[in-house]
């Protein structure tokens, strides 16, 4: 099992837990497959050049189940977003924390490396396009597999202090 800053996962919260199982599960019904995901993910890249065109991502932060994933990642120091994904790959949920916000989707390279990782979950370097704003060399991407999509937290590695024992 994997062990950081990451409220998904950490076997705490389990009621929020199944809460996010019974969402992904329910997307599941609407989910479009790898191909819509991929349209998806190029008309965000085309709607973020446009200052006055609303983002998609936009509309999934605004939802109910973001805002219990933003509770809990305020909640966890060093928790800076985190994002629930159907098993498209396309955000159902999205948290947003001093401004940076978990991808909308990821590509299909990427996508197979999240998917293969065991239920154990599993900690990442970030890709240039997950850590935008941040230092990619302090932050790390965690993943949470579940039965029908995963949850990933982005979050800031912290360097412990040798004891002085």
């Amino acid at each position: 099992m994997v062990t950081a800053p990451c409220p998904v996962g950490d076997f705490v919260n389990t009621t929020v837990y199944r809460f996010l199982e019974r969402e992904l599960e329910e997307a599941a019904q609407e989910d479009g497959g790898r191909a819509a995901t991929r349209e998806l993910l190029a008309r965000e890249a085309e709607l973020v050049k446009q200052p006055d065109m609303k983002p998609l991502r936009a509309s999934i932060i605004e939802g109910e189940t973001s805002h219990i994933l933003e509770t809990l990642c305020k909640g966890t120091p060093g928790c800076k977003a985190i994002g629930l994904y159907n098993a498209s790959g396309l955000a159902i949920a999205l948290s947003a924390l001093d401004d940076h916000i978990a991808p909308l989707g990821f590509d299909d390279a990427r996508w197979a490396t999240l998917t293969a990782i065991d239920a154990g979950g599993a900690k990442l370097a970030l890709t240039a396009a997950e850590a935008e704003d941040l230092a990619a060399d302090k932050h790390a991407l965690v993943v949470f597999p579940a039965k029908h999509g995963l949850a990933i937290c982005i979050i800031r590695e912290v360097t412990r202090r040798p004891s002085s024992e």
